[in-house]
């Protein structure tokens, strides 16, 4: 189930249609730790934006809010430099933290 989980929701992340760039229940330069769904994070195209991450939130049952890494950022609080962006679809709202890496939205 997990594994089927995984690979739905890539294909969902490669195939979904553009969506509005304007992030309507994003917030720049803010993340959201802790409560990561299983296997996070989601390995998005370089071309993706958050977004994707809010679509894939909206189309998760367990999801309640996600947070996007943007590719080639790093910084004290981001765990590591990714090359491409990445999703993280969370179970649970976490508290705000300030990272110019990250985008959120509940």
């Amino acid at each position: 189930r997990s594994i089927i989980f995984l690979v739905t929701t890539v294909l969902l992340a490669m195939f979904l249609p553009r969506v509005s760039p304007r992030l309507v229940d994003g917030d720049d330069g803010v993340d959201r730790p802790g409560g990561d769904l299983a296997h996070m994070p989601i390995q998005l195209t370089a071309s993706s934006k958050a977004d994707v991450c809010s679509v894939l939130c909206d189309r998760t049952a367990e999801c309640v809010c996600w947070s996007y890494t943007k590719a080639n950022c790093s910084t004290s609080t981001s765990a590591k430099l990714s090359t491409v962006p990445q999703c993280f679809l969370k179970e649970y709202i976490g508290n705000q933290t300030l990272d110019p890496c990250k985008i959120s939205g509940v």
